[in-house]
């Protein structure tokens, strides 16, 4: 959606929007030449209280680490699917 700059869709949902941090991450600190980054800029910048960030260890890990570190690791891991995988087991395993 950031690509067609329509993340205003998202409004349409009547609920917070929340994300794992490591998503948040990866997406407010892409590339600058990555072609949705205008778009993700200006909708998180807009989005305020609706948008929630869960804390995973992977974001807690990553945060821990040296800049250079983690430049290094966002290219070579799949750090925001396995911030979500952890958030979803949780999920799985807490809620009713």
């Amino acid at each position: 959606m950031g690509l067609i700059d329509r993340l205003d869709l998202l409004e349409s949902f009547d609920c917070a929007i929340v994300v794992t941090d490591m998503v948040r991450y990866e997406l407010e600190r892409g590339g600058e030449g990555a072609p949705d980054k205008p778009a993700l800029d200006r909708w998180f910048s807009k989005a305020g209280n609706r948008m929630q960030s869960i804390e995973t260890t992977y974001g807690l890990m990553y945060q821990a680490l040296p800049p250079d570190v983690q430049r290094r690791i966002r290219l070579t891991t799949d750090a925001g699917e396995n911030s979500n995988r952890e958030f979803s087991d949780h999920a799985r395993h807490t809620l009713s």
